[in-house]
């Protein structure tokens, strides 16, 4: 595959999901279950991104590129 074919598909706004499930929202709720997984990483809150995408996934049933970039 092409690095602008791949370019291009990475970049699309919107994902199938997007079509099918809740838009994404950040609302208090899902600030504070945030909050709570990156107080388990305080040494490096990198460590926290896979814990926080499974909490969006659960929640809007796919992960978006607005999920994605918060």
């Amino acid at each position: 595959m092409s690095q602008d074919v791949l370019k291009n598909l990475v970049d699309l706004p919107d994902t199938p999901g997007s079509d099918h499930y809740p838009k994404f929202q950040v609302d208090a709720e899902l600030e504070a279950a945030a909050d709570k997984r990156i107080a388990n990483y305080e040494e490096s809150h990198r460590s926290a991104v896979l814990p926080l995408l499974h909490i969006i996934q659960k929640r809007f049933g796919f992960i978006g590129a607005e999920a994605i970039e918060w």
